[in-house]
């Protein structure tokens, strides 16, 4: 399965929307200890618990149902950028600004800004509408 490509179970629906659960990702370079150090945070996070999602339901959908959702190369890509972008750009701003009162300003200036591209990127990352459901359920039963 590409990374891209991620199967899922559905296990609610409400008003023609569909809720999936989502196992975290095993990515390979990680695994093999050659990766960029995502995998060491997960775990450290407890990021490794199913994630949910809720999304536009097909009249045939059941709870039970497998679902695969996909999202484009370009749409992994702008992500990205916002997640990992954000962030340094916080950083840089805060150490800018806060440099005008010394160096524990700068500091702190940072580190404030660190946090608040972190939680502007997961806030862009997580309204994306860009997922599309592929292939057909199968049934579980």
């Amino acid at each position: 399965m590409s990374p891209n490509r991620q199967r899922g179970r559905i296990v609610a629906l409400r008003n023609g929307r569909a809720q999936a659960e989502f196992q975290a990702p095993e990515c390979v370079a990680c695994a093999e200890g050659r990766g960029c150090g995502g995998g060491i945070f997960s775990a450290w996070l407890n990021q490794r618990r199913p994630r949910s999602l809720w999304l536009q339901a097909e009249s045939h959908w059941r709870v039970g149902d497998w679902i695969e959702i996909e999202m484009a190369e370009a749409e992994v890509a702008r992500l990205s950028l916002v997640v990992y972008g954000l962030p340094l750009l916080g950083i840089l701003a805060g150490i800018a600004l806060g440099s005008l009162g010394g160096e524990a300003l700068a500091a702190a200036g940072g580190v404030s800004g660190l946090l608040a591209g972190g939680w502007i990127g997961s806030r862009i990352a997580g309204h994306t509408g860009y997922l599309s459901t592929t292939g057909c359920p199968k049934r579980t039963e």
